[in-house]
């Protein structure tokens, strides 16, 4: 692929959605500023927001969003349209956002029902949607918002129940209806808490989520017919929280369809990566929309976020910015709705490093997007996930809700491939989402061997699967008990890892480790001792069955220290254990000579794989040493070339932190 010039940007598969606010008091130079973005970049879309985020409350006047729309959205979507710019419209403000503020003239002009937490509190960032007022003022405003006749209308993502001070609506009216579904009568909020944490069989629980999810949708449903009402041609589209806190009390399902209709659903996944976090949670926050399309209805459209906000609290490096464009387009996400500017005046030339790195990755981005199709799920450990699974979530303490899929999220840190392919070789099976899974799917899963937690092999025993898999878990461990853990490798496998221990300090997350028993041989790949050096349990137990299935229990929850997955022993013991479960090596896989390297695998339009290798450390690595089946390119802006390798199979390459190497398999053998 040769070098573009800026002034010609092909149409390709990659479609970045701008996303900004207009400040009235200087409009017009952002506009102009936001033209020159997209002529240097390629970008064809804008999406405006109605208020700032910064700098205004949850609620504006009616007259104050006439006003705005009448000054700035309606002259801006023609000046974009006229330079052949698609015009979308991200309402910021729905249900409440940002603040709600107490102030006693304030909550005159908008008296509405505060949302209310499951401890009793005002909620700070919203309203009810059950309340009457509410839903009049939003009438008024989205029917205002669909005179622009914009393409889409993207409600922002307040449409949760876990808002700005924890899970809601636990208001007078949402007891109500509580109190209507599950016929009881005096419900306390304590009652429906205690229920949604503890009690799977309390109607209260089941019943909170259906009063929760009839709000959302009535809601949804006023907002499609006011907008279809003045612009049938403008579509609708949902921003949601990460998942699985998006689905706390809520049917993402049945909101969609209120809001879509008969057409397409448009949905933005959030993507928890506002900031420069720390590199060993960047696979787990860039991963997240791909977990979440895998339990959506399969018809949707996404818009995976990018948000690079530099003049307030959410400020991140070009490096971390380009990566994870780099990461949404190997897992499939072509159309990216991104902020890289600020709410207030701030002159996007400001962003110039920004603008000057896209355009020189844009070839590479192009490359990625003409191989890979859109909606394309990545290759690697699949981790069920179910889109209902918080209703049947049981737990000790509010606190581990949202705790289902933390160990699967740490792979990628370990250089294994994460993947949502539902067919994958690979499984590993985590928390109780399996509580919503069919017989047939688990029977599915299991036949293909796997690697569990502790919850779900509590799981798996409840559903009558324990024999199966002939391990139990017998009880959780005392303080005294949890010393340090050995590796002890499987035996005449690999012998580098017999008797290497790591002190992690195990003791200090103290109830989170159990004790682990068969009830057919097995093998411990790992043990754990305590502080006398006495064995205790195994760290992670290994058996195969009658019927050739492979299973192996690591002895603790979800709820862990980065150091029990983190480290260069687990990488090995676990890369050996899914190859060895599925009877077949990882295509791409970074072994842990090159450590927090992750590891992105896809296909192309043909079948042949794409993969990206992104560093995720703080060191410079000039060599890498993955596993590799067959003969491969490297994708560089200049095209693809081939991909030198020692003898040894290392490759010899200079990645900075966050740089990535893109490989095209050209053969299997």
């Amino acid at each position: 692929m040769s070098q573009q010039s800026e002034e010609e940007v092909a149409e390709t598969p990659y479609r970045q959605i701008f996303r900004l606010f207009l400040p009235a008091y200087c409009a017009d130079q952002r506009i102009q500023d936001t033209l020159e973005y997209c002529r240097r970049t390629g970008c064809r879309d804008v999406l405006l927001f109605t208020t700032s985020y910064d700098e205004e409350p949850s609620f504006k006047s009616v007259e104050e969003v006439r006003t705005y729309t009448e000054s700035v959205l309606k002259p801006a979507a023609r000046r974009f349209r006229e330079a052949g710019i698609a015009v979308g419209i991200n309402v910021m403000q729905t249900l409440g956002h940002c603040y709600f503020p107490d102030d006693k003239e304030y909550r005159k002009a908008f008296p509405f029902q505060r949302r209310i937490t499951a401890e009793g509190k005002n909620d700070r960032g919203g309203a009810c949607p059950m309340d009457v007022g509410l839903q009049e003022w939003v009438k008024k405003t989205y029917s205002v918002y669909a005179e622009i006749h914009a393409d889409y209308i993207f409600v922002d993502d307040e449409f949760r129940t876990m808002l700005r001070d924890g899970m809601t609506c636990f208001c007078p009216l949402h007891l109500k209806k509580i109190e209507e579904l599950a016929n009881v009568e005096a419900v306390t909020i304590e009652a429906v808490a205690k229920a949604i944490w503890h009690d799977l069989d309390s109607p209260l629980r089941k019943a909170y989520f259906e009063a929760t999810t009839q709000g959302l949708a009535k809601m949804a449903v006023i907002i499609r017919n006011t907008v279809k009402a003045v612009a049938p041609e403008t579509r609708l589209g949902l921003m949601t929280q990460v998942f699985p806190q998006a689905a706390t009390g809520i049917d993402y399902q049945q909101i969609l369809k209120a809001l879509s209709g008969d057409e397409r659903p448009l949905v933005r996944p959030q993507i928890s990566l506002y900031s420069e976090i720390g590199l060993h949670q960047f696979a787990a926050a860039s991963i997240n929309p791909s977990i979440f399309r895998e339990v959506l209805p399969k018809n949707i459209e996404h818009y995976a976020e990018i948000e690079n906000s530099p003049y307030g609290v959410w400020a991140k490096s070009t490096a971390m910015t380009i990566a994870q464009i780099y990461a949404l387009l190997l897992q499939g996400f072509m159309k990216q709705a991104v902020n890289f500017c600020s709410m207030f005046m701030r002159p996007l030339d400001e962003l110039k490093p920004l603008i000057e790195a896209q355009v020189r990755e844009r070839p590479r981005f192009e490359a990625l997007a003409n191989l890979i199709p859109d909606g394309n799920a990545p290759i690697g450990v699949y981790n069920y996930a179910h889109l209902h699974e918080l209703e049947v979530r049981q737990v000790k303490a509010p606190g581990e809700y949202h705790h289902g899929h933390a160990l699967a999220m740490a792979l990628p840190n370990l250089g294994i491939p994460l993947g949502t392919d539902p067919n994958s070789p690979w499984i590993m099976l985590t928390g109780d989402a399996l509580r919503k899974a069919t017989p047939a799917e688990i029977d599915s899963l299991l036949r293909r061997g796997a690697l569990l937690d502790v919850p779900a092999l509590q799981t798996l025993t409840e559903l009558g699967f324990g024999e199966r898999i002939g391990i139990k878990v017998e009880r959780e461990l005392e303080c005294d008990e949890v010393g340090f853990e050995e590796f002890t490798g499987p035996n005449g496998l690999d012998p580098l890892l017999h008797r290497f221990t790591l002190q992690s300090f195990l003791h200090l997350n103290y109830g989170h480790w159990y004790e682990l028993t068969a009830t057919n041989p097995c093998q411990a790949w790992s043990v754990v001792r305590n502080f006398r050096g006495d064995l205790v349990t195994p760290g992670l137990l290994v058996r195969e069955n009658a019927a050739g299935e492979r299973f192996a229990v690591l002895a603790f929850t979800g709820d862990v220290s980065n150091h029990w997955m983190a480290n260069r022993y687990r990488a090995r013991q676990l890369r050996l254990f899914f190859e060895w479960q599925a009877r077949t090596p990882f295509p791409v896989v970074v072994t842990e000579d090159s450590p927090y390297c992750w590891t992105i695998i896809n296909r192309d339009k043909e079948g042949r794989l794409v993969a990206g290798i992104i560093n995720t450390s703080s060191d410079t690595i000039l060599n890498l040493t993955p596993q590799m089946a067959g003969c491969w390119n490297q994708i560089t802006c200049a095209g693809e070339l081939p991909l030198q390798q020692a003898a040894d199979g290392s490759v010899q390459t200079k990645l900075a932190p966050l740089d990535v190497l893109l490989l095209h398999q050209k053969t299997t053998e």
